[in-house]
C-alpha cells in the first residue's frame, strides 16, 4: 500500500530522501501508465472484435518500400514512382454514376412489426461448467490439411477431426508424408520436424502480421500510421508486393528471384524488429507480434530457399473457413463418429471445390457410379472418379475457371 506523508512530514525530509520519493513516485506513475495502456490496447481489440470488420486488408496509400544497405534500413517513397508509371499510360475517361439507393424489398415489408426472438444455440464456458462440471466438456478441435498454390494440379483439402491436438496426431497423419509443411507457430509442429529428417516446417508470414494488424486497429484512427506497428505491416506488404510479382513463374526461377528481390526484404525486416523490440512495451500487441516474428525467424524464411514453397498458409485457413461459417447448421453432429464422417464429406466437397468442380453434381456422379462397382475386387475404378480425373462429365466442372481455387 502507498505511504501517505503529511506537508509537515515533507518539509523536514532532506533533500537526498525526497529525490529518491519522487524518483519512486515517478516509476510508479510509469508502470501505471503502462499497464493502464494495455487494458485499453486490450479493450479496443475486443471491442474491434466483437463488433469491428474482420478484414486484414492494409491501406496501400502513401506506401512505404525499404532495403538493406551496409547494415542499415533505407526507406524511400515508392508510391511516387508507381503513380508516375500509372500516369504514363492513357486510361479513358469514366463517367461515373450515382448508384441508387436499393429499396426495402417484399420480404422486409412482410416482416415488419413482427416481435423478434434471438434463440442462442451456444453456451458459454460457465454455463457448461454448471452444466457439466469443470472437466466435464471440451471444444473438439479439427485440423485441415491442403495441397499448396504452388502446385495448380491434383488440388487436395483433407479434414480432420481429433479428440486433442497433441504431437500424436500430427505425427500419426504426416507419417507418409516427405517435403515442407507450412504451418502457424503451433508448437507441436516443430516438435515432429525435429523428429524427422524427411519434413521441415515452414512459417507463415499471414500469421506473423496478424499481431500488428490488430494492434494498428486498437488505436485512434489519428494514431494508427505513426505507430510501429503500422510500420512492420508496410514492411510485411512489400515483401508480399515483391513475392506477388514472382507468382507466375516456375519454381526454379522464382526461387532465384526471391534471392534477389524477397530476401533483402526480409533480411532488413528482422534485423529491424531486433532494433527496435527494446523499445516497445512489453506485453502490448506490437510486443507480441515482434517476439513471434523473432521466435519463428527460422521458419519465416523456410520460403525463400524453395521456389514452391508459398509465404503463408492462406489457402488452408480458406479451406476452413467454410466450414466455421456453416458450423451452426450441422450442430446436430455430436458424436465423435459423426465428426470423423463429416470430416470425410468435407475433404470431399472442398477438394471438389479446389479443382474447379461443382460439388453438388460431382456427389451425385460418385453416388451414381460407386453402386455399379460394389461387388467389384479391383478398384482402379476409383482412379477415374477423382477431382482432377478427366474423364469426368463436363457438367461437374465449372465453366470458364480454368485456374485452381
Amino acid at each position: 500500500m502507498a505511504s501517505k506523508y503529511t506537508q509537515e512530514q515533507l518539509n523536514s525530509l532532506d533533500r537526498e530522501t525526497l529525490t529518491r520519493l519522487f524518483l519512486s513516485q515517478q516509476e510508479q506513475l510509469e508502470n501505471i501508465d503502462h499497464t493502464l495502456q494495455l487494458v485499453l490496447e486490450q479493450m479496443a481489440d475486443l471491442k474491434r472484435h466483437r463488433f469491428g470488420r474482420s478484414s486484414e486488408k492494409h491501406e496501400t496509400e502513401d506506401q512505404m518500400s525499404f532495403m538493406e544497405v551496409d547494415g542499415k534500413i533505407v526507406f524511400f517513397n515508392e508510391a511516387e514512382a508507381v503513380a508516375a508509371e500509372e500516369n504514363t499510360q492513357e486510361e479513358p475517361e469514366s463517367v461515373s454514376r450515382r448508384k441508387p439507393k436499393k429499396k426495402q424489398g417484399k420480404r422486409e415489408e412482410d416482416l415488419d412489426g413482427l416481435p423478434v426472438v434471438v434463440v442462442e444455440h451456444s453456451m458459454t464456458d460457465e454455463e457448461l461448467e454448471d452444466k457439466f462440471g469443470k472437466d466435464g466438456w471440451k471444444q473438439l478441435p479439427d485440423e485441415v490439411y491442403r495441397t499448396g498454390r504452388m502446385y495448380t494440379q491434383c488440388q487436395i483439402v483433407l479434414y480432420e477431426y481429433q479428440k486433442t491436438r497433441n504431437a500424436s496426431h500430427p505425427r500419426e497423419f504426416l507419417k507418409d508424408f516427405s517435403g515442407v509443411c507450412v504451418t502457424d507457430g503451433y508448437q507441436v509442429y516443430h516438435t515432429v520436424e525435429e523428429e524427422r529428417e524427411d519434413l521441415k516446417i515452414a512459417g507463415c508470414w499471414s500469421h506473423a502480421r496478424r499481431r500488428f494488424d490488430e494492434a494498428v486497429k486498437a488505436l485512434p484512427k489519428a494514431k494508427q500510421k505513426d505507430s510501429r506497428a503500422y510500420l512492420a505491416l508496410t514492411m510485411i506488404q512489400a515483401i508480399y508486393r515483391e513475392e506477388k510479382l514472382l507468382k507466375d513463374l516456375p519454381a526454379g526461377e522464382r526461387m532465384i528471384r526471391r534471392q534477389l528481390s524477397v530476401r533483402p526484404l526480409v533480411e532488413a525486416y528482422f534485423v529491424w524488429v531486433r532494433e527496435t523490440l527494446p523499445k516497445v512495451p512489453q506485453k502490448s500487441k506490437t510486443w507480441e507480434g515482434f517476439n513471434y516474428s523473432l521466435n519463428q525467424e527460422k521458419y519465416l524464411k523456410v520460403f525463400l530457399d524453395d521456389g514452391e514453397v508459398p509465404m503463408d498458409n492462406n489457402a488452408a485457413e480458406q479451406s476452413i473457413r467454410g466450414f466455421c461459417i456453416g458450423k451452426k447448421n450441422w450442430v446436430m453432429i455430436d458424436t465423435i463418429a459423426g465428426a470423423k464422417s463429416s470430416a470425410i464429406i468435407y475433404s470431399i466437397a472442398e477438394t471438389a471445390k479446389a479443382n474447379n468442380l461443382k460439388p453438388y453434381d460431382y456427389f451425385e456422379y460418385l453416388l451414381t457410379e460407386i453402386p455399379k462397382h460394389l461387388d467389384d475386387t479391383d478398384r482402379s475404378f476409383l482412379d477415374d472418379l477423382l477431382p482432377w480425373s478427366p474423364s469426368l462429365p463436363e457438367n461437374c466442372r465449372k465453366s470458364g475457371k480454368n485456374e485452381m481455387k
